[in-house]
């Protein structure tokens, strides 16, 4: 950060891979530096705090060309969110979840997913169960990750099976009991659900990508070409630049960087500025 060439830039900061696949085509690559951010970089239990430590450091070092773009996660639903001026956030739960619920990408993934939106419908309901079980871990202000909730016990090809509640529950139970925390039942979740009216948060903000693409895959039918990894990069490469820049997190990095005199977001030349440049 101390190199001349650096200081000229922007930092970006993500927290994952198909963060840094997705958003280079929204930047000018020329004018940032793009990284994923470790544990190991600052000391804390999730990617999340790293990242957010990390720019609380540059700003006290006097560093204002530094930002960073994490997931929304559920925090503010649980009052535990964080805001920074250079902090922004998915608009959906995550990005993949941004991804799948953007109309746009939803049409264009159908050209190798003709049955994504049958797919959606099938899962949903373990998809918003699974957003429920880390919303009553968020709301414990626990933060290590919960295990894989094993897709292949509670869904088929086709369908869920009828005991899906009954398996994620225990999954989580067998997390609690770990923790020391105490176990919660159906009536708990019924009741947290009734509570923070959960029921009419939207899809985009219960879903957890890294459990409903996984979850999208194997009711698929596990098909080799379709994996939660491979659906996650189509996904990315189905949202064109255009279609992304739209996105409430661009549209504030948009005006952060009018605020601050940068010129980051990529954009769509025109001829005169194109003859201009030769």
């Amino acid at each position: 950060m101390k190199h001349e060439d650096a200081k000229n830039k922007v930092w970006v900061l993500v927290e994952g891979y198909l963060d840094v696949y997705m958003y280079y085509k929204v930047f000018n690559a020329n004018k940032i530096l793009m990284r994923k951010v470790e544990k190991g970089t600052v000391v804390a239990d999730s990617v999340k705090k790293a990242l957010i430590k990390a720019l609380e450091n540059r700003r006290n070092a006097g560093m204002d060309n530094v930002i960073g773009i994490i997931d929304k996660d559920y925090e503010w639903l649980c009052n535990h969110d964080v805001t920074m001026p250079n902090l922004f956030k998915t608009d959906g739960r995550d990005l993949e979840i941004t991804l799948l619920m953007d109309p746009a990408v939803r049409q264009e993934i159908k050209a190798n997913l003709p049955n994504i939106d049958d797919l959606c419908n099938v899962t949903a309901p373990a998809s918003r169960y699974i957003g429920y079980m880390y919303i009553a871990v968020e709301k414990m202000n626990r933060k290590p990750g919960i295990p894989q909730w094993g897709v292949s016990n509670f869904s088929q090809t086709g369908s869920l099976r009828a005991s899906y509640k009954d398996h994620i529950l225990a999954k989580l139970n067998n997390k609690l009991n770990k923790w020391g925390e105490h176990t919660l039942s159906c009536s708990d979740i019924d009741t947290m659900v009734l509570n923070m009216q959960l029921d009419a948060v939207d899809d985009k903000f219960i879903w957890r990508g890294h459990s409903t693409l996984p979850l999208l895959a194997y009711v698929n039918g596990q098909d080799q070409d379709y994996t939660d990894e491979t659906i996650s990069i189509l996904l990315a490469d189905c949202c064109s630049r255009e279609n992304a820049l739209n996105w409430d997190c661009f549209q504030h990095i948009k005006q952060w960087q009018e605020a601050n005199g940068y010129d980051i977001l990529s954009k769509e030349e025109s001829l005169e500025e194109v003859l201009a440049s030769i």
